[in-house]
């Protein structure tokens, strides 16, 4: 869960979401996905096929249903992933712009009913955001790591830092105008 995936997590807590799932590679990620109010972290693995994912994060979820699967990083393993752990007339939410052409199995979203739907996460969102931060239902403090001058030397180093997320445990690098 990138920044993105956190906000997400952030706004469905907000609006009312009783049980959160989250399914991701990077151990660190998930520590900060619980730290926002993830309920089930499921730690992922580089080729690990989505109908394994999908069914650990469904019996992770138990007796809970993944109604609304939101894929934040877009590329064609988590689309696979958000279908295989998306419920019988779920939702499934594309936010992630990653892969522009995919192969999805497209079977399992004709016979368990599954509406997909994107969502280009700047349109008509502002006025929104906004009140969701203002009235502090949304705090995004946390997920600002670190912190860089605005200079040649600290924008080289903000982005370093972002680009070594790993071992900075870098989620938000912020630049001080």
């Amino acid at each position: 869960a990138g920044p993105i995936g956190l906000v997400s997590i952030m706004a469905a807590k907000a609006f009312g979401a009783d049980r959160i799932a989250v399914a991701e590679l990077s151990a660190s990620n998930l520590t900060a996905a619980r730290g926002v109010g993830a309920d089930v972290c499921v730690h992922t693995a580089l080729g690990e096929g989505a109908e394994e994912v999908g069914k650990r994060v469904r019996q992770a979820m138990a007796p809970h249903r993944a109604d609304v699967v939101i894929d934040c990083a877009g590329f064609e393993a988590t689309t696979q992933v958000a279908i295989a752990t998306c419920a019988p007339g779920g939702r499934v939410v594309l936010v992630g712009m990653g892969d522009e052409h995919m192969r999805v199995n497209m079977l399992d979203v004709v016979i368990k009913e599954i509406e997909i739907l994107g969502c280009f996460r700047y349109v008509n969102t502002y006025p929104l955001c906004l009140s969701l931060l203002a009235s502090k239902r949304v705090d995004i403090l946390p997920m600002i790591t670190h912190r860089v001058d605005f200079s040649a030397d600290g924008v080289k180093g903000g982005f370093d830092i972002a680009a070594r997320s790993a071992q900075t445990g870098a989620i938000k690098v912020m630049f001080h105008l």
